[in-house]
């Protein structure tokens, strides 16, 4: 999953990629950083930044990018109103980005407080540097200027004598060496800066609207981090004494003199006893209270919804859910994307109903009651009982362990990338003061073609101190075009808690087993890590992942589908002993363990995704009943159940922070995977041509290309687009018949 950090024109589009779990390859190095050793002159630096030695190093390079980018800015409102600008603009975005994105990385990862304080010293002074640089009039205007100048320039050329060497229709036009230099990406780019701007105000004519818009910018921060910090906060999510006899055999150790056990209102916790707890009483308990916490976000919410509304119209938009589809987004317009998740949901009803009753009847069963209704704290429990009954599916975890080991995951995997796209993973060994911890692996991407294209480090074993997330893709250096020639290689940092610090003691974890769920994240993730390595982009503005959100994950859902064939399979998942691949019955069985209800998780998906938008459209929820009610409504229309009286889910849903009317991406993704899937890899996987075609049509494009001409282009043209995409309501939603068709028949490894 990919959460945008979208704070300025010159930060805009910094990723984390969050996920589940992770991998990585044969041997782990047992590598544990000080201040005293990487300040050695040969040392690569942290992250191999030659410049970060010692954490004093951080807020330096911060001044120091200040100072430059000063310097650019100047050079910049010296500039004609020429391609130069747009190029002089990413400079300055890239200087900021190189700094804030390491030291973002540094202060969740970062196993030593010293360099966590340091790195976040450089944010805060980058942050308060930022805020100039996003309401920079002169930054601003000149850009426009340089739009303005090339239009002109250009419809002056298509009607001037092409023999004249130069223009000469006002001082603004530019002359035909100028006007080359104008290439699509330029003119994109010059765009996506000019927009990116405009959402902090700068257009806005009235001053006090420009400060009201920065007012609101800071509470939209604001609001999520409290939000979020909310579901952190043990005091503020509470506990519910349950009887221990009640409890799974692992509750129970933990019953005090009264034989009931406080069960925390964490997420974990409360999961982990709806899927495990036999008893009802005990999983009906544990729901109601953790679906009613914590009450405060209820009230940062509508705090949260309001700020965002008033936002959207100050900047000229009917609703926030209209300013984000304004972004450069396939949807183009909510109404599309509300349209695309009305016929989704309405597409897997029928199947949700079916896979309902088969839980039903699973609910009377185990309680002998003819009459038992299933209940919203049934579902978990039961539908890991579905898959467990299924024949032989108990034993296929531990069937399929010696197959899905770590080293041998990602040596399948370096091979497939070879194979399809003349990639390699490269292991290299991590230089003094390079590293920020224990269990930390380096590797090169290399191309057959173009040599070395860059560094992946992978750092997955939990540690003190290291960001809780299961897991972030941080882009410690963006790629783009070097203005004296050359491409800037890009620096990727995959984190993930995979293992403890005390299960990697011994410094190989080869051997480490993956669930079926981890191996498909790593897919999952792998393939934004790919999408970043082979972009190749003029300005690090629209590199790799910096593209449209419903875009983004539509690589990372197509690296899954290589888990659903058995000939990309055979690479990927091979005993470590025998090297024999996954049995392709193994493989469906270890699908229908993890995903036994596929069109009731759908089902869910479509509603969460609909409840979004909805919040963030014209009518506040305030105005409508309350985000309770509108929850409600939405759920008797799309979903399976009702929330029950007392509960709020909506106070647990952070994805309204992180996405804010466009966790439809997930989605879209996911449909248009599909049908990329059945257009280039169906036939053959491991395909050259294919692979070549989705690195050189979906990957290298990055955000240079708008969403509906790179799928135009990926499909195949417009002929083939025709049968996936459907405009609606002035935007484009993908045709769901093959996600429908996907889910109808599970995820089956085909032969």
């Amino acid at each position: 999953m990919l959460r945008q950090l979208s704070d300025l024109p010159c930060l805009p589009r910094s990723s984390s990629i969050i996920v589940a779990a992770l991998a990585q390859c044969t041997r782990l190095l047992s590598t544990t950083t000080s201040s005293s050793s990487s300040s050695s002159s040969s040392s690569p630096g942290l992250f191999g930044i030659k410049r970060l030695q010692s954490p004093g190093d951080f807020p330096r390079w911060a001044e120091d990018a200040k100072s430059r980018c000063g310097e650019l800015v100047g050079q910049v409102l010296a500039a004609p109103p020429d391609a130069s600008v747009v190029r002089l603009v990413d400079d300055i975005s890239d200087e900021m980005c190189q700094v804030y994105d390491s030291a973002e990385c540094c202060r969740n990862v970062h196993a030593e407080p010293a360099w966590q304080k340091a790195a976040s010293q450089a944010c805060q002074l980058l942050g308060d540097f930022l805020a100039e640089i996003n309401h920079h009039r002169g930054l601003y205007d000149k850009l426009k200027q340089a739009q303005a100048a090339h239009s002109a320039s250009a419809a002056a050329a298509a009607s001037s004598n092409p023999a004249d060497a130069q223009l000469s229709i006002g001082a603004q036009l530019l002359s035909r060496a100028q006007l080359a230099k104008f290439c699509p990406e330029t003119l994109v780019v010059a765009s996506k800066y000019c927009q990116d701007f405009e959402k902090y105000g700068i257009h806005l004519t009235s001053s006090s609207q420009r400060a009201e818009v920065a007012r609101l910018l800071a509470l939209n921060q604001h609001y999520p981090a409290r939000f979020n910090a909310a579901l952190a906060d043990h005091r503020q999510l509470g506990s519910t004494a349950v009887p221990g006899r009640l409890l799974p055999a692992e509750w129970r150790r933990a019953a005090g003199a009264t034989g009931r056990v406080s069960v925390p209102l964490d997420g974990g916790s409360v999961h982990h006893v709806l899927v495990h707890a036999e008893d009802e009483a005990a999983r009906k308990q544990v729901y109601l209270a953790g679906a009613a916490a914590p009450a405060a976000n209820l009230a940062l919410l509508d705090d949260m919804l309001a700020c965002r509304h008033q936002l959207a119209q100050l900047l000229g938009y009917p609703s926030y859910a209209a300013f984000k589809a304004a972004d450069s987004t396939l949807a183009g317009t909510p109404e599309a994307a509300g349209s695309f998740l009305e016929d989704l949901a309405g597409g897997c009803r029928l199947q949700a109903q079916q896979e309902l009753a088969a839980l039903s009847r699973l609910k009377q069963q185990h309680t002998g009651a003819a009459g038992a209704v299933l209940q919203p704290w049934d579902q978990d429990f039961y539908t890991r009982q579905l898959a467990l009954s299924l024949p032989q599916h108990a034993d296929a975890a531990a069937a399929a362990a010696p197959y899905l080991v770590l080293g041998s995951v990602l040596g399948g995997l370096s091979e497939l990338l070879q194979r399809l796209m003349g990639l390699q993973l490269k292991r290299r060994q991590l230089g003094p003061g390079e590293g920020w911890g224990a269990g930390l692996l380096k590797y090169e991407v290399v191309c057959s073609r173009l040599g070395l294209l860059g560094t992946l480090y992978l750092d997955l074993v939990a540690r003190p101190g290291k960001v809780p997330s299961s897991g972030m893709l941080y882009p410690v250096k963006c790629g783009r075009e070097l203005p004296g020639g050359g491409y800037q290689q890009p620096v990727l940092c995959l984190v993930g808690n995979l293992a403890s610090s005390n299960s990697s003691s011994s410094s190989d974890l080869s051997g480490l087993p993956l669930s079926w769920r981890e191996f498909k994240t790593l897919l999952h993730e792998m393939g934004h890590a790919t999408h970043s390595m082979v972009s190749r982009t003029k300005y690090q503005h629209v590199w790799g992942t910096r593209c449209s959100q419903d875009i983004v994950e539509v690589p990372s859902h197509l690296w899954e589908h290589f888990a659903t064939d058995s000939r990309s399979l055979a690479l990927l998942a091979r005993h470590a002993d025998t090297r024999q691949p996954l049995p392709p019955q193994l493989a469906r069985q270890l699908a229908g363990l993890s995903s036994a209800t596929p069109a009731l998780e759908l089902q869910q998906q479509a509603l969460l995704s609909l409840v979004d938008l909805v919040y963030h459209g014209p009518q506040l929820p305030s105005e409508a009943g309350g985000t309770s009610s509108v929850w409600s409504s939405l759920a008797s229309k799309q979903g399976s159940f009702l929330p029950p009286p007392g509960t709020c889910p909506q106070a647990r849903f952070s994805h309204l922070t992180i996405y804010g009317a466009s966790y439809y991406s997930y989605l879209y993704a996911r449909c248009l995977s599909e049908a990329l899937w059945e257009t280039h890899l169906a036939a053959d996987p491991l395909d050259a041509t294919a692979g070549h075609n989705i690195r050189q049509l979906l990957l290298e494009p990055g955000g240079a290309l708008e969403p509906l001409d790179l799928l135009t282009a990926a499909l195949g043209g417009l002929a083939c687009r025709e049968h996936v995409l459907h405009q609606r309501h002035k935007g484009w939603c993908p045709n769901p018949q093959s996600l429908l068709r996907s889910v109808e028949k599970g995820l089956v490894v085909q032969s």
